[in-house]
């Protein structure tokens, strides 16, 4: 099978969204840091009680680096999709529209003007779908991605039996 497509913004971010709810840990991670304030507040309040001057001085530092990172972890993802965005079009690219085939040795996605990735099934680590977006895992952390809408129903039970067979769950 082969088809066209381009990737638009949301579809970008749909993808990173869906890729951040694989892990445990990636869903975990803004949390941590809203968790480390708190006990640094708790902390506070036992030096404060105990007059340690030890566990004062910890518990302010532990506080402020918590508060930079709950104040700053939020605000990060926004600069970084759209930065990750633009790069996936650098400027010899001569289109945002690209060609994925996909057949039984492998996949082959090419971007005009720029680059053609062959990958064979054994080069594949992962598998993720949704009603908007399609991810097929290079590695841990990178992916080729194509809207969900770009295949026909035909194609999309084929590339389901497709990873069935050849994705090794790992």
């Amino acid at each position: 099978m082969r088809f066209d497509f381009t990737i638009t913004l949301d579809d970008y971010k749909v993808a990173l969204k869906l890729h951040r709810k694989r892990k445990l840990s990636r869903q975990l991670l803004p949390w941590i840091w809203r968790l480390l304030f708190l006990i640094s507040l708790v902390l506070f309040v036992v030096g404060s009680i105990s007059k340690n001057t030890e566990v004062l001085e910890q518990a302010m530092v532990l506080a402020a680096w918590s508060l930079c990172a709950t104040v700053a972890f939020p605000i990060l993802p926004f600069a970084l999709t759209r930065r990750g965005y633009r790069q996936m079009f650098p400027p010899a690219r001569s289109g945002r529209t690209s060609t994925i085939e996909i057949d039984d040795q492998r996949i082959v996605e090419e971007n005009p003007g720029s680059e053609e990735v062959r990958l064979p099934w054994t080069g594949v680590m992962g598998f993720a779908q949704n009603d908007r977006v399609t991810l097929i895992y290079i590695n841990a952390c990178r992916f080729f991605l194509f809207p969900t809408s770009a295949l026909s129903p035909t194609q999309r039970a084929e590339l389901g039996d497709l990873v069935a067979r050849y994705v090794v769950k790992r």
